[in-house]
């Protein structure tokens, strides 16, 4: 990504509207507005160029982006933490906007430093609170509003994948790379558009490849997911909804990532397994 040698011109369109006259008194060019050029001394900034516009919300006297951050890795590290609502669709306690600021400042104080402030996060007690609900807790806090206690919820689709290769030894942990076709029964691809070319199952390594490099196709997502309410991605979705059904247990036990999963882990623990008896041990290698 880099400027162009001459920039493009650009116009005020009437209305926004594509087709309107674009004449040389409707044309702008690139500058900083008035506001942001005055107060650019607050960041340290002598010059109004465009490119120096970043500095002002990462400028330690303006929190908005590390708060920004900062709620952003709460809410993906405890979807719950900041910003979940309760059945009578009250937010969380005050104490939420004054616990995202003081991680804002913190934030800026360690040179924005991510991985430190993720470890405060999930080191934290609130994240750790156990999803029981005490009796204490019901009397007190019966809709979670001081966040007592933890969520009661499942990973998502692909967490849940990722959870059993890695349990099973099988997860390849190999970074970057195109995407891998792992199992999928049938060829769904064809089922939906016969134009489609034929799915070609990935090999070896490549099908135990996190969830994350997994090929997408938004007419035949992987089956697997969909169970686990893995979004098509045929339109945005703000939150995943997080259903419990007896087709996800059809597919813990009978999808073959899963079985072949369980049984690589059932091996392991054999290996693993000292029987003793009458005073010997015996080792299961096999």
């Amino acid at each position: 990504m880099e400027e162009l040698p001459e920039p493009r011109p650009a116009y005020v369109l009437t209305r926004g509207r594509y087709d309107a006259p674009k004449t040389e008194d409707k044309r702008v060019t690139r500058a900083t507005t008035r506001r942001l050029a005055a107060v650019s001394h607050e960041c340290s900034i002598k010059s109004t160029r465009p490119r120096h516009l970043a500095h002002r919300p990462s400028s330690p006297r303006s929190r908005l982006a590390s708060r920004s951050i900062a709620a952003g890795k709460c809410f993906l590290g405890a979807a719950w933490w900041p910003r979940r609502k309760t059945s009578a669709r009250k937010a969380p306690s005050r104490r939420i906007p004054k616990l995202l600021d003081w991680l804002a400042r913190d934030f800026i104080k360690s040179g924005w430093d991510t991985k430190a402030l993720l470890k405060k996060i999930v080191l934290s007690a609130t994240y750790r609170q156990d999803s029981k609900l005490r009796p204490d807790l019901r009397q007190r806090d019966p809709e979670n509003l001081l966040l007592a206690r933890g969520p009661s919820q499942r990973l998502p689709a692909e967490m849940i994948r990722d959870a059993a290769l890695a349990a099973s030894g099988l997860l390849d942990e190999r970074l970057g790379g195109p995407p891998v076709s792992p199992y999928m029964p049938g060829d769904l691809w064809r089922e939906s558009n016969s134009m489609s070319p034929a799915y070609h199952q990935s090999v070896g390594g490549d099908l135990y490849r996190r969830s994350l490099y997994t090929v997408c196709k938004r007419t035949a997502p992987m089956p697997d997911m969909l169970a686990f309410d893995a979004p098509s991605r045929e339109v945005c979705v703000v939150r995943r909804s997080a259903t419990a059904t007896p087709q996800q247990a059809f597919v813990l036990l009978n999808d073959v990532q899963f079985v072949e999963a369980a049984r690589m882990l059932a091996q392991s623990a054999l290996k693993r397994a000292v029987v003793r008896t009458n005073k010997s041990v015996l080792f299961f290698d096999d």
